[in-house]
């Protein structure tokens, strides 16, 4: 007689296991099926046994279930089982006689049940306490969700599906996310209208005010302080508006810039474009820099980028004409002292959004992604500026397509992304093909020594995080296939990518595909911030 295979000794297979991991990511049949290179019908199999050994009758209350919540609701039982254990005939007769005792079976019972059916409160926060590499916001369809790393349990915050750019306070307690502010471990949600971003030493919230100027806020909503715009920019004609404000390293000043009114009475047209610094109380005001952003050998829409690590300067760029598609293609790069002075032009063509700028590894030494033109496919180097003289170091070379550098915290490696150049394609499959191939990289802070570090062909890999120890790194991934998008982490030693989580944003027939982005560039930072201590 032909005997059977043998019973797993788990609650699932290991196969069953990778299913249910598959089934947490949102992942269908079909996509199970092609994941792990099952038929069809071997993917329902397996879903259904899943679902009936765990007890539960569909497919996402196995997507929610853990074994520290089987654990907790298996123990529910135990008053009812002690109860009904101890109850002899006799017994029972006591108990139904006695009213206090009918009370407290009454209570177990309620509770059983409560806890049982999933009646009672829920943990609303990340398991335990943060894992070793911290704590991860992320967007899956729209919603916001949180877990420890490594490994922690998923816990969603929101369910309106609009939410987007994740931003930690400094505590890890709070996030930004647009314009709402939730609490990390979900007991509080609030609208956060015109909030922009956290102080980078405390948990408190620049926001422009609808009457012109800035309001600081407490996580809560409490005002802090209002600053007004006649505070802020003293002697400014009527009809200037302000952008901002952008945090001092040490929280203790606010960058900001403002564009006067549009001059349309003589040839040719005159705004004022200015860049000023004052004190987060809102005292000291200073103008730092001013320029007709029509004419004139630096003329331009003044832009502010961040400031270097000491606050001694801040990294501006001038857009001529205020043209959004001129800033596409990349913009001079400007270090405007906060003691005043002309603005120094550093050298370099950057790209202007947040990620391709990088960081800075020491005092003055920034990594960007340097190159003219917003294709991301082409003509783009790692560059090494040093802000303070102005020099330039370029890091790779011309025959890849390199961007979105991140040093190491001691400073002696840079991860980076890195795919062939395949020219200036404006998009199609030449594009896609191309982007596909990009991979995640680490090279010493030289350029020497370059080490690919992912070689999977079916996906496309992008914006590398350090961990704070170094040991890690934490990027994304787009799936080749199937255009979905979820994070990994990376150990730098052995290079073996773990999966995290899905990443997704609900999509819209105006939305252009995940993959092409704005050519080639995905805003990251709308899908995932990652808290690593304050």
């Amino acid at each position: 007689m032909r005997r059977g295979r043998p019973r797993h000794p788990d609650i699932l297979t290991p196969r069953q296991w990778q299913v249910l991991e598959l089934l947490r990511q949102g992942l269908t049949n079909e996509q199970i099926a092609r994941r792990l290179g099952l038929t069809l019908d071997g993917a329902k199999y397996h879903v259904s046994e899943i679902i009936t050994k765990l007890g539960v009758s569909s497919r996402e209350q196995a997507a929610a279930w853990t074994p520290e919540r089987e654990a907790r609701r298996l123990g529910a039982l135990a008053p009812l089982t002690l109860l009904f254990r101890k109850a002899t005939p006799g017994a029972a007769a006591k108990v139904a006689a006695g009213a206090g005792a009918l009370v407290v079976v009454g209570a177990a019972l309620l509770l059983a049940l409560a806890l049982l059916l999933d009646l009672g409160p829920q943990e609303s926060g990340p398991t335990g306490e943060p894992g070793s590499l911290g704590k991860l916001a992320y967007i899956r369809n729209g919603d916001l969700w949180v877990m420890s790393l490594p490994g922690g349990r998923p816990v969603r915050l929101t369910t309106n599906g609009q939410m987007s750019y994740p931003r930690w306070s400094p505590s890890g307690e709070w996030l930004l996310a647009g314009e709402t502010v939730v609490r990390a471990d979900g007991g509080r949600r609030r609208a956060a209208p015109g909030c922009v971003a956290w102080s980078p030493v405390a948990d408190e919230l620049a926001c422009v005010d609808p009457a012109g100027g800035f309001r600081l806020e407490a996580p809560t909503g409490a005002l802090l302080r209002t600053i007004s715009i006649r505070a802020l920019l003293p002697g400014a004609a009527a009809g200037t508006t302000i952008r901002g404000p952008y945090w001092s390293p040490d929280g203790a000043k606010l960058a900001y810039a403002a564009d006067g009114p549009l001059n349309r009475s003589q040839e040719p047209y005159s705004r004022l474009s200015s860049l000023w610094v004052a004190n987060a109380d809102g005292t000291n005001a200073q103008l730092l820099y001013a320029n007709d952003a029509y004419a004139g050998p630096e003329s331009g829409q003044v832009g502010v980028l961040r400031w270097t690590p000491d606050g001694s300067s801040i990294l501006s760029s001038l857009n001529p004409q205020f043209s959004a598609s001129i800033a596409a293609d990349g913009l001079p790069l400007y270090a405007i002292s906060v003691g005043g002075g002309a603005p120094r032009r550093l050298g370099v063509v950057a790209l202007t959004r947040d990620e391709l700028i990088g960081q800075f590894a020491s005092r003055t030494a920034l990594a960007l992604t340097e190159g003219f033109g917003r294709e991301t496919w082409t003509r783009k180097r790692i560059a090494v500026v040093d802000t303070a003289s102005g020099a330039v170091t370029f890091l790779t070379g011309t025959d890849t397509a390199a961007f979105s550098p991140e040093w190491s915290p001691d400073g002696r490696q840079v991860a980076y992304v890195a795919g062939p150049d395949i020219g200036p394609v404006g998009g199609g499959d030449d594009a896609r093909q191309g982007a596909g191939q990009r991979r995640i990289w680490v090279m010493d802070a030289d350029g020497a020594n370059k080490r690919q570090l992912t070689d999977d062909p079916a996906y496309r890999d992008e914006r590398p995080l350090w961990s704070r120890d170094g040991s890690c790194l934490l990027f994304a991934r787009i799936d080749n296939a199937e255009d979905v998008a979820s994070l990994w982490l990376l150990p730098v030693t052995d290079g073996t990518p773990v999966k995290v989580t899905d990443l997704s944003w609900p999509r819209s027939a105006q939305d252009p595909a995940l993959w092409f982005g704005f050519y080639g560039y995905i805003p990251w930072d709308r899908y995932f911030a990652w808290w690593q201590g304050s």
